[in-house]
Protein backbone atom coordinates (compact mmCIF):
# COMPACT_ATOMS: atom_id res chain seq x y z
CA UNK A 1 0.00 0.00 0.00
CA UNK A 2 2.93 2.46 0.61
CA UNK A 3 5.05 2.03 -2.46
CA UNK A 4 1.54 2.25 -4.53
CA UNK A 5 0.66 5.67 -2.87
CA UNK A 6 4.06 6.91 -3.10
CA UNK A 7 4.18 5.94 -6.65
CA UNK A 8 0.65 7.51 -7.37
CA UNK A 9 1.51 10.77 -5.27
CA UNK A 10 4.77 10.89 -7.34
CA UNK A 11 3.08 10.25 -10.45
CA UNK A 12 0.15 13.10 -9.85
CA UNK A 13 3.31 15.59 -8.87
CA UNK A 14 5.28 14.78 -12.37
CA UNK A 15 2.54 15.53 -14.32
CA UNK A 16 1.95 18.90 -12.68
CA UNK A 17 -1.79 17.62 -11.18
CA UNK A 18 -0.34 20.02 -7.84
CA UNK A 19 -3.87 19.97 -5.85
CA UNK A 20 -4.40 16.27 -6.53
CA UNK A 21 -1.12 14.91 -5.47
CA UNK A 22 -0.37 16.66 -2.01
CA UNK A 23 -3.47 14.40 -0.30
CA UNK A 24 -1.47 11.38 -1.21
CA UNK A 25 1.55 13.04 -0.93
CA UNK A 26 0.59 13.67 2.74
CA UNK A 27 -0.15 10.04 3.06
CA UNK A 28 2.50 8.84 1.79
CA UNK A 29 4.46 10.63 4.14
CA UNK A 30 2.55 9.25 6.97
CA UNK A 31 2.63 5.93 6.01
CA UNK A 32 6.68 5.78 5.50
CA UNK A 33 7.29 7.88 8.92
CA UNK A 34 5.18 5.54 11.07
CA UNK A 35 6.23 1.83 9.08
CA UNK A 36 8.25 -0.13 11.59
CA UNK A 37 10.91 -1.03 8.64
CA UNK A 38 12.50 1.96 8.97
CA UNK A 39 14.62 4.32 11.45
CA UNK A 40 12.89 7.31 11.92
CA UNK A 41 16.36 9.71 12.99
CA UNK A 42 17.51 7.76 9.49
CA UNK A 43 14.77 8.97 6.81
CA UNK A 44 17.13 11.06 5.21
CA UNK A 45 19.04 8.18 3.98
CA UNK A 46 16.19 6.70 2.46
CA UNK A 47 15.76 8.49 -1.30
CA UNK A 48 12.67 8.14 -2.06
CA UNK A 49 11.24 9.25 1.05
CA UNK A 50 13.28 12.55 0.32
CA UNK A 51 12.07 12.54 -3.25
CA UNK A 52 8.40 12.52 -1.59
CA UNK A 53 9.15 15.45 0.50
CA UNK A 54 10.77 17.34 -2.63
CA UNK A 55 7.99 16.37 -4.35
CA UNK A 56 5.23 17.33 -1.42
CA UNK A 57 7.43 21.01 -1.48
CA UNK A 58 6.99 21.63 -4.79
CA UNK A 59 3.24 20.82 -5.29
CA UNK A 60 2.80 23.05 -1.67
CA UNK A 61 4.82 25.70 -3.22
CA UNK A 62 2.42 26.02 -7.03
CA UNK A 63 -0.29 25.63 -4.66
CA UNK A 64 0.60 28.90 -3.09
CA UNK A 65 0.98 27.09 0.69
CA UNK A 66 4.32 28.44 0.93
CA UNK A 67 5.35 28.17 4.46
CA UNK A 68 4.52 24.46 4.40
CA UNK A 69 6.77 24.06 1.44
CA UNK A 70 9.37 26.21 3.32
CA UNK A 71 8.86 23.75 5.79
CA UNK A 72 9.91 20.76 3.27
CA UNK A 73 12.53 22.42 1.81
CA UNK A 74 14.43 23.16 4.89
CA UNK A 75 13.80 19.21 6.50
CA UNK A 76 15.52 19.09 2.90
CA UNK A 77 18.04 21.23 3.17
CA UNK A 78 19.02 19.83 6.62
CA UNK A 79 19.42 16.54 5.28
CA UNK A 80 20.95 17.51 2.52
CA UNK A 81 23.17 20.88 2.91
CA UNK A 82 25.61 20.51 -0.66
CA UNK A 83 22.62 20.19 -2.74
CA UNK A 84 21.70 23.62 -4.50
CA UNK A 85 18.81 22.71 -5.91
CA UNK A 86 16.73 22.55 -2.27
CA UNK A 87 18.59 26.10 -1.82
CA UNK A 88 17.47 27.32 -5.21
CA UNK A 89 13.55 26.62 -4.18
CA UNK A 90 13.99 27.62 -0.60
CA UNK A 91 15.33 30.98 -2.74
CA UNK A 92 12.01 30.96 -4.70
CA UNK A 93 9.76 30.47 -1.96
CA UNK A 94 10.88 33.42 -0.60
CA UNK A 95 10.97 35.46 -3.64
CA UNK A 96 7.23 34.45 -4.58
CA UNK A 97 6.09 37.60 -2.98
CA UNK A 98 7.38 39.98 -4.97
CA UNK A 99 5.48 37.92 -7.86
CA UNK A 100 1.62 38.95 -8.05
CA UNK A 101 3.29 42.61 -7.63
CA UNK A 102 5.28 42.39 -10.48
CA UNK A 103 2.48 41.26 -12.69
CA UNK A 104 0.04 43.78 -11.59
CA UNK A 105 2.14 46.57 -12.42
CA UNK A 106 3.15 45.03 -15.96
CA UNK A 107 -0.21 44.93 -16.58
CA UNK A 108 -1.21 48.57 -15.90
CA UNK A 109 2.10 49.55 -17.51
CA UNK A 110 0.75 47.18 -20.72
CA UNK A 111 -3.02 48.79 -20.52
CA UNK A 112 -1.43 52.23 -20.29
CA UNK A 113 0.60 52.05 -23.34
CA UNK A 114 -2.78 51.04 -25.03
CA UNK A 115 -4.61 54.20 -23.85
CA UNK A 116 -1.94 56.25 -24.51
CA UNK A 117 -1.51 54.25 -28.30
CA UNK A 118 -6.00 55.37 -29.01
CA UNK A 119 -6.14 58.82 -26.93
CA UNK A 120 -5.67 62.03 -29.06
CA UNK A 121 -3.58 64.59 -27.42
CA UNK A 122 -5.21 66.94 -29.43
CA UNK A 123 -8.78 66.78 -28.35
CA UNK A 124 -8.16 65.00 -24.97
CA UNK A 125 -4.89 66.69 -23.46
CA UNK A 126 -5.14 66.05 -19.64
CA UNK A 127 -6.38 62.51 -20.23
CA UNK A 128 -3.70 62.21 -22.39
CA UNK A 129 -0.83 63.54 -19.89
CA UNK A 130 -2.73 61.61 -16.98
CA UNK A 131 -2.27 58.52 -18.51
CA UNK A 132 1.27 58.93 -20.30
CA UNK A 133 2.68 60.25 -16.84
CA UNK A 134 0.75 57.38 -14.65
CA UNK A 135 2.31 54.98 -17.79
CA UNK A 136 5.64 56.45 -16.54
CA UNK A 137 5.35 56.64 -13.27
CA UNK A 138 4.07 52.55 -13.25
CA UNK A 139 7.27 51.94 -15.67
CA UNK A 140 9.96 53.18 -12.80
CA UNK A 141 7.90 51.00 -9.90
CA UNK A 142 7.56 47.66 -12.43
CA UNK A 143 11.91 48.07 -12.55
CA UNK A 144 12.42 48.79 -9.57
CA UNK A 145 10.37 46.02 -8.18
CA UNK A 146 12.42 44.01 -10.41
CA UNK A 147 15.72 45.17 -8.88
CA UNK A 148 14.43 44.90 -5.70
CA UNK A 149 13.67 41.29 -6.09
CA UNK A 150 16.59 40.52 -7.92
CA UNK A 151 18.84 42.09 -5.10
CA UNK A 152 16.79 39.80 -2.71
CA UNK A 153 17.13 36.95 -4.44
CA UNK A 154 20.73 37.54 -4.13
CA UNK A 155 21.31 37.91 -0.85
CA UNK A 156 19.23 35.07 0.06
CA UNK A 157 21.14 32.75 -2.40
CA UNK A 158 24.90 34.16 -1.47
CA UNK A 159 23.34 33.57 2.55
CA UNK A 160 22.14 30.19 1.81
CA UNK A 161 25.68 29.12 -0.26
CA UNK A 162 27.44 29.74 3.26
Amino acid sequence: VMRITADYAHNLKLKESYRKALPYLNKAIALFENYDGFDKTKMNDIDFYKTLRFDRGVSYFYTYQLSKSKSDFHWLIDANPKNDVFKNWLVAIRCRKFDPIIKILWYFLAAFVLLVAFIDKKQHPVIFNFIFYSGIITLLLSIAFEIISANYRKRLKKNYDR
